[in-house]
């Protein structure tokens, strides 16, 4: 049954937050494709290309504009200053990015995007005890004007942690990041999601897609990545539902996307429907492989067997194995844990 969008990004129109994080995602490899170029040809003039910045930059943040471009900065001097500081920063220009964004701060002490970008300049140089300070400051001070930047201030709190070695505290911010995903948080999804990983662990994947839709949020390349982090950690229970959320949500994307040109079309087996994408759409195989998908199929396979559920673990890297459009690096180590399943062994 498909949720309400409750706001969320249209397809293949992804928010700010999906595209800062999908492209700064420290520790998790998405293999990015190395056919991409013919598939970009094939892209539809609706698609909002944003797929080229999934993690082949894994966890080095390029900053967007996308969150800014429906705040005009009009005659506000707040604003005015905090633009200029976007167009030095983006030329690289510290120095005058920080003198812009505290002047807009100056002129506008609750402007929780200057504190932001202020904590970004000190974190593309290195200075994360800075830049901690000034996230900090942006939840605490900052009232936000466009709330996807809100949702990212989280995220990049855990990443200076995780780059600090606080893995505690990592853990900690992530888990208050994802709580801001009602859908994956709220006691009013709580039986819906129940529900998803009881298809999952009884059924098939697709089985889930058949009965639910979950739109594309800002967590989407979160929940990859922490997914990993306690795959790695050996928490298995924990990691399954990160990585069901991260799966779903991005075949109801691309499935809603195909189902723009086939609307009587009806997802029922995964493997047919990447194969007809394949075909058909390009652009659409494309998304998913660069979404990370096919690593999220992998991992997911060493959480269900490792969690007691060889069977479904199995037939996860099964499918790598099978089918022809995972990265060579995921065929090999799925047929490693085929062959001998003794441990995890998460891709590098």
């Amino acid at each position: 049954m498909a949720r309400p969008n409750d706001g969320r990004s249209n397809v293949f129109s992804f928010s700010l937050a999906s595209a800062e994080i999908r492209s700064d995602t420290i520790g998790v490899n998405h293999g990015c494709s190395q056919r991409g170029s013919s598939a970009r040809g094939a892209c539809s003039r609706r698609i909002a290309v944003v797929v080229a910045a999934v993690a082949c930059s894994l966890w080095l943040l390029v900053p967007s504009l996308a969150a800014d471009q429906d705040h005009s900065a009009g005659d506000d001097p707040a604003w005015v200053a905090y633009e200029q500081g976007r167009r030095y920063h983006r030329a690289r220009d510290y120095s005058a990015a920080l003198e812009s964004y505290r002047a807009a701060v100056r002129r506008d002490e609750t402007l929780g995007e200057a504190y932001y970008r202020i904590g970004r300049v000190y974190e593309d140089n290195a200075d994360l005890s800075e830049a901690l300070r000034y996230y900090r400051r942006a939840i605490s001070d900052g009232d936000f004007r466009a709330p996807d930047l809100e949702h990212q201030v989280y995220y990049r709190i855990a990443q200076v942690h995780w780059k600090r070695g606080a893995y505690y505290d990592y853990e900690q911010t992530m888990e208050a990041f994802f709580a801001r995903d009602a859908y994956f948080a709220s006691e009013e999804y709580a039986e819906e999601r129940r529900n998803q990983l009881e298809l999952l662990f009884d059924r098939t994947i697709s089985r889930v897609l058949i009965l639910y839709r979950i739109p594309m949020t800002f967590s989407q390349p979160a929940h990859s990545e922490y997914a990993d982090y306690l795959v790695r950690s050996g928490r298995f229970d924990d990691a399954l539902p990160h990585l069901l959320q991260s799966l779903a949500q991005i075949l109801t994307e691309a499935i809603e996307e195909y189902r723009r040109d086939n609307r009587r079309y009806e997802f029922r087996v995964l493997s047919e429907f990447l194969d007809r994408v394949e075909e058909e759409r390009p652009d659409i195989a494309e998304f998913i492989e660069e979404s990370g998908f096919y690593y999220d199929i992998y991992r997911l396979g060493d959480a269900l067997y490792f969690s007691g559920r060889e069977r479904r673990g199995r037939e996860m890297w099964r499918f790598i194995t099978w089918y022809d459009r995972p990265p060579a690096e995921l065929e090999a180590l799925a047929a490693s844990q085929l062959a001998s399943p003794e441990q995890p062994t998460p891709p590098r």
